[in-house]
């Protein structure tokens, strides 16, 4: 009787092991992809915007007050957040909030304060990419999702080593060690 009931309960864990990954197929290849492309975030949005990012360096850059400044003149909006370039070659980053509240960074030469350009942060390729990545694109709803994906990922990998584990002793070590 308790190997028919173990032959049960092998064939049912097998069943969820294997209907769940039916299920989570899909969104694990979701992830796994955007998060793979997410690894390269900083060569792709330094080939995307290199437009923006490129300045060439001339003499003495101006004070992170008067680049500044030159964004509020420019817009008319608050500066809510500054980034000076990584090295000499980069230009600074200004975040702004305009009238709807949208976030906007203004990219400006931080040598001769010329405005090389604007992004709305939220329109950004690699921001999409992180917001498919964390909540397929559907808010709060999305974000559960990929919480339970995670949380049954676990599952699975716990009932795959046991469906994986040999049922006899002697076998496991040759299992293990082959």
């Amino acid at each position: 009787m308790g190997n028919k009931k173990r032959a049960l309960n092998y064939q049912l864990i097998w069943r969820w092991h294997l209907y769940a990954g039916l299920i989570l197929v899909p969104f694990l290849l979701i992830l796994a992809i955007t998060g793979g492309i997410y690894l390269f975030k900083w060569d792709i949005e330094k080939a995307l915007y290199a437009d923006y990012y490129e300045v060439q360096q001339e003499g003495a850059s101006l004070t992170t007050e008067d680049q500044v400044s030159i964004v509020e003149d420019a817009t008319g909006d608050e500066v809510v957040r500054y980034r000076p370039g990584e090295h000499r070659e980069r230009s600074a980053e200004v975040g702004i909030v305009d009238e709807n509240g949208e976030s906007i960074t203004i990219y400006i030469n931080p040598y001769n304060g010329e405005i090389l350009g604007s992004l709305v942060d939220s329109n950004r390729v690699m921001d999409r990419l992180a917001e498919l990545h964390s909540e397929l694109m559907a808010g709060t709803i999305g974000d559960r999702i990929v919480e339970l994906v995670a949380c049954w990922t676990i599952i699975m990998i716990v009932s795959g080593l046991y469906l994986w584990l040999p049922r006899k002793k002697r076998q496991t070590s040759r299992r293990v060690y082959s």
